[in-house]
């Protein structure tokens, strides 16, 4: 008998059949890997109770039994097995270029090097940013061992484009000399910024203007602008950001967070989670989180979740 076709999903690797067996008088249950196959080219395919080189019957047997009336059992669907395991957020270690200056990662990037670890230490930023092209994954030791300290004049620390991660370094601005400096400026998408310092910045600590698909988890900021500006500043149709068990000290800016939807002209904020971070001491702000939508134009607000932060009223505690 030829078998019945009773499961088949054809982006999985799998089909199961079922059919009555006349020589063994029962209904026979079975599984057949293949992979992108039509289901009914694999029916006719296949036969019951045939040995290798048989072919099937091409007449019913002599003394034919009638089918008896046979509930088919209960089949689970098929699960698929899983294609492959999710990208990891770490990028891995294989192909890391380990570099122990700034000078040494503006060339490394130049000679086309997107996986990075600077080296423990405090590192010169020197007269200008670090621009890290798409796909960069830099990541230095440790927040508090690795530091790119600014002492020279400089509009930002790292200016970020596209798909690009920075994890375990501190960004010093305390000790340079401009006014509107900022520690990391944003144009592009899927980015992350995670156990990162960002410490002194007259300007905000980061800024974007116009950003989708941005995660800030586990950073710590403090100082950051002193300029009548904030530690988090993101504007313009901004989307998909995740900023989440984040640290905040100081009381110099107006706002620990602040999401505007619009610059210049029509903007807007959809799917924005601020969750988890914890703001010392926010007396001096004039507001903690703040969330802007100018009325002589107002832009759109849409799925803004901001929960379980904590206000936190003591300065004991300090990024060094």
């Amino acid at each position: 008998a030829k078998p019945e076709v009773i499961s088949f999903d054809p982006e999985g690797e799998g089909v199961v059949w079922q059919a009555w067996s006349h020589r063994e008088q029962r209904l026979i249950t079975g599984e057949i890997e293949l992979q992108r196959m039509d289901a009914g080219k694999v029916a006719q395919s296949v036969w019951l109770n045939l040995k290798p080189g048989e072919s099937p019957p091409t007449a019913p047997p002599s003394t034919p039994q009638p089918d008896p009336v046979v509930t088919p059992p209960v089949t689970p669907p098929v699960t698929p097995p899983p294609r492959g395991s999710p990208p990891s957020a770490t990028p891995p270690a294989s192909g890391e270029r380990r570099v122990s200056s700034i000078a040494e990662l503006r060339a490394a990037i130049a000679g086309g090097h997107r996986t990075l670890v600077l080296a423990a230490g405090t590192h010169d930023l020197g007269s200008s940013s670090i621009t890290l092209p798409r796909g960069t994954r830099l990541r230095g030791e440790g927040m508090e061992r690795t530091v790119i300290a600014a002492t020279q004049r400089q509009d930002y620390a790292l200016k970020i484009g596209s798909d690009v991660q920075v994890r375990d370094l501190t960004l010093d601005g305390s000790r340079g000399q401009s006014t509107t400096a900022a520690g990391v400026e944003i144009k592009g998408e899927g980015v992350v910024l995670e156990r990162v310092g960002v410490v002194g910045w007259a300007s905000s600590g980061v800024w974007s203007p116009g950003v989708a698909g941005l995660l800030i988890r586990d950073c710590h900021f403090r100082g950051n602008g002193r300029t009548m500006n904030h530690q988090v500043y993101l504007a313009s149709n901004v989307r998909a950001v995740r900023i989440v068990g984040n640290e905040f000290w100081g009381r110099e800016a107006e706002m620990a967070i602040k999401l505007r939807t619009r610059m210049d002209g029509a903007g807007s904020l959809s799917d924005i989670l601020i969750a988890g971070n914890v703001i010392h001491d926010p007396t001096g702000y004039e507001d903690a989180i703040g969330i802007d939508n100018p009325a002589h134009k107002p832009g759109t607000i849409r799925d803004v979740a901001i929960v379980g932060n904590t206000l936190r009223l003591d300065r004991t505690r300090k990024l060094k």
